[in-house]
């Protein structure tokens, strides 16, 4: 599963729907409705790490919405800070530049998200930038048995 399908699922609620085959988040307006406010979608979208109102993106041409790149896009990204900040007993979050791996491309350094929890609990990502290894540390905190990093 894609990074981003799976922050959408385990952390947003997003649900996919066959009669629209896609992604669509919670508050989403039925697909029954004929011609559902836009307004309607895109506070559901913003509410969900899309785009605010008034940006462009976030609605395919056929009217679906389309799931974040939480990993590339800050604007999106976003939205995970605001959920982390959310959550209750959280005391800390770290990042830590690691060894870039053989052959890899100058320039390019990987990163480790520490997560830690007041209860104790510990929780990591590692991502090719601070974006994406916070993604990881995220999908690990809100479901564990998907984490890869």
């Amino acid at each position: 599963m894609e990074l981003h399908v799976a922050i959408a699922r385990h952390v947003f609620g997003w649900q996919w729907r066959d009669e629209g085959q896609a992604w669509y988040p919670p508050d989403w307006p039925s697909l029954s409705i004929i011609n559902a406010p836009r307004l309607d979608k895109l506070r559901a979208l913003e509410q969900h790490g899309g785009k605010p109102y008034g940006h462009a993106g976030g609605i395919d041409d056929r009217g679906r919405p389309v799931i974040p790149q939480y990993q590339y896009d800050p604007d999106a990204g976003h939205i995970l800070w605001e959920w982390l900040y959310a959550q209750p007993g959280m005391t800390q979050v770290r990042f830590a530049p690691l060894a870039p791996p053989a052959g890899s491309l100058p320039g390019v350094t990987p990163w480790r998200c520490t997560i830690t929890h007041e209860a104790g609990a510990v929780v990591t990502g590692e991502g090719n930038g601070h974006q994406e290894a916070l993604c990881y540390a995220v999908l690990e905190l809100a479901a564990p048995s998907l984490h890869r990093s």
